[in-house]
């Protein structure tokens, strides 16, 4: 059995046919001089240079941009310029002889079916390399592994981290890297592009068969306010949407679910006071009264029996929290960690 990485040309493809018209470029070719002779230079032409071997640096921008498809973000994801990134991807195309990517003006770049395929060769390259690099730096003790993972705020403060102490001292070969949930692009692309291994969020349920995707929980989900906002609410002619409400930011993806489960119960707020990314801000805000607020019943539980908040308008409908588990974490060594993000979101009470 073969103990080093594979070649990555022969695993990829076969053996490159060269023609001179198709490999030499005119930068490539060398200059006719008026000292150089004609058998030189027909020489030249049976004997083109050797194609570069594609690279892992390539083959894991290629990974990343597929999962972007916007090759300005993956070049500010991986710290280096947006020129480089193209060039990476037309040095691997040339190579390979076909276009990985669909590029049109004025539209960002999407995979070919050429690309398609060969994204999942690579990826299984680049998580090959890493698993033997992973391997390597490790060889006492239990074989460990580190997995990214992302959570919604509130849910990692109030659920994950209380139980962390007890995880690290029970799977010390564990690593776990805590990445920020993106606001605007959500957990599935994340983890689609490699940038991290195990997500849980509220929202709904991912279908992606290069995911296991599963619902943990079930949370219930209401219109929160004041007292006194309640009782002015509830005067004649007013109407719900037109009092002061605190929204996320329109681009965030939580913020779209709000609007939807409003627009279903037929509300449109029209009088937005205050908008913050953050769940707490929000939810301190409407605890002190400034406006009303889409606020989990678990955390909002506390002001509702000390009479800060009540419920008001319709109930809205319950919301799912996903656990989505990429490559890395579905193997067996990655279970505990699988494991604790599932208990911790069970925890919360479900309607």
């Amino acid at each position: 059995m073969a103990l080093g990485p594979p070649n990555i040309t022969q695993t990829l493809l076969p053996p490159p046919t060269y023609h001179a018209s198709l490999i030499l470029t005119s930068a490539a070719r060398p200059r006719r001089h008026r000292h150089h002779s004609r058998d030189a230079a027909r020489l030249w032409d049976f004997h083109p240079p050797r194609p570069m071997s594609i690279t892992f640096r390539q083959l894991e921008i290629f990974v990343a941009a597929a999962g972007d498809c916007n090759f300005r973000r993956t070049a500010e994801r991986l710290g280096v310029s947006q020129p480089s990134i193209s060039n990476q991807i037309r040095a691997l195309e040339g190579h390979l002889g076909h276009n990985l990517f669909e590029r049109r003006r004025g539209s960002p770049p999407t995979l070919s079916d050429e690309g398609r395929i060969f994204l999942e060769k690579a990826k299984e390259l680049v998580l090959g390399r890493q698993e033997m690099e992973q391997q390597t730096r490790n060889t006492r003790g239990p074989r460990a592994i580190r997995l990214a993972v992302t959570a919604t705020p509130l849910l990692l403060d109030a659920y994950i981290r209380p139980r962390l102490p007890t995880f690290c001292e029970q799977h010390p070969n564990i690593q776990l890297d805590f990445v920020p949930l993106h606001p605007t692009r959500g957990a599935a692309p994340m983890v689609l592009a490699g940038e991290v291994d195990l997500a849980v969020f509220t929202g709904d349920f991912v279908i992606d068969e290069r995911l296991q995707s599963e619902v943990v929980n079930t949370v219930a989900v209401s219109i929160y306010c004041s007292p006194a906002l309640a009782r002015r609410g509830a005067r004649p002619g007013v109407k719900l949407a037109d009092l002061p409400w605190i929204m996320p930011p329109d681009e965030f993806r939580p913020t779209r679910f709000m609007w939807r489960i409003l627009k279903e119960a037929g509300i449109e707020p029209r009088n937005i006071i205050a908008r913050s990314q953050f769940p707490d801000v929000i939810a301190n805000m409407c605890l002190e009264g400034h406006g009303i607020a889409v606020l989990f019943d678990h955390f909002a539980a506390s002001g509702l029996e000390d009479g800060r908040i009540v419920k008001i308008g319709p109930q809205l409908p319950s919301t799912s929290l996903v656990l989505l588990i990429g490559p890395r974490a579905q193997r067996l060594a990655a279970q505990p960690a699988v494991e604790l993000f599932r208990q911790a979101t069970r925890r919360l009470a479900s309607r």
